[in-house]
This record gives structure tokens, sequence and C-alpha cells, in this order.
């Protein structure tokens, strides 16, 4: 099975990124293929270990930045859609709120499953109404 594990970023001691460290090498173990994306953020050292069968794509690597942010939301949406065409995974497995809806927005007609992962209520965690409604 190919597995594409979305996640902010993997330099922290948060909780989604203990589980994306856990979950990929795991499932490395037994002989899937797991790609792990930080979003978020270039190459840089993982607070976590990662399994070395566990391939390593950091989507800021893949978006030229632009000074404007609509711009960068949108080249990171794009590039996201680009990086599931070419891995064409059988399930994507996301953490957190801002990642789980562009990687929902990303996939949308792709027909691959999304797992998306929330650890908090969004509703109540202070965001603006559009990212509440999304």
């Amino acid at each position: 099975m190919k597995i594409v594990l979305v996640v902010n970023s993997m330099g922290g001691p948060g909780g989604a990124e203990r589980v994306a460290a856990v979950l990929s090498a795991a499932w490395a173990q037994r002989n899937h293929t797991v790609t792990l994306v930080p979003t978020y953020s270039k190459h840089g050292g993982c607070f976590f270990p990662i399994d070395e069968k566990v391939r390593m794509i950091y989507l800021a690597d893949r978006v030229k930045h632009s000074p404007l942010r609509r711009i960068n939301y949108i080249a990171r949406l794009t590039e996201l859609r680009k990086l599931f065409v070419e891995e064409k995974p059988d399930v994507i497995v996301s953490f957190l709120t801002n990642v789980n809806i562009n990687v929902i927005l990303a996939s949308r007609g792709l027909h691959i499953p999304v797992v998306a992962c929330e650890h908090n209520d969004p509703v109540a965690d202070g965001r603006p109404l559009l990212w509440k409604l999304l």
C-alpha cells in the first residue's frame, strides 16, 4: 500500500508530529511505501526520529516563495495536488486543522481516500468563521 502522511512540520515536539513519526515507522516496517510531507517547513531536523524507510518530501522546497500571501497559499495547494498526482497514494493521512483543509481541497476529484486527524474542536478554538465552516 502507498501511504502519504501530511503534517505541518516535524521540527517540534507536538502530538501530531509524534503520531506521524510513529505511524509512518510502523507502516514502513510492514513494507508499505510511506511518504511523509511536512508542508510548512524546509529541510531541517525532525524532533522525533523518522524511520529510514520513510521518504520525506518537504512541500516548501517545491514552492517558490512570493511576497503575496494569497499567491503562496494557491501555490502550496497546487503543488500539494501535483504531489498527490505524482505519488498516486492509496490513502492520504493528514494532521491538524489547516493541513486537513488543504489536503481535502488539494485532493478533490482525485478519488484518493483522506483520513483527516483532528485533535481539537476547530469550532471552539478561536479560528475565523471561514475556517470554522471549512
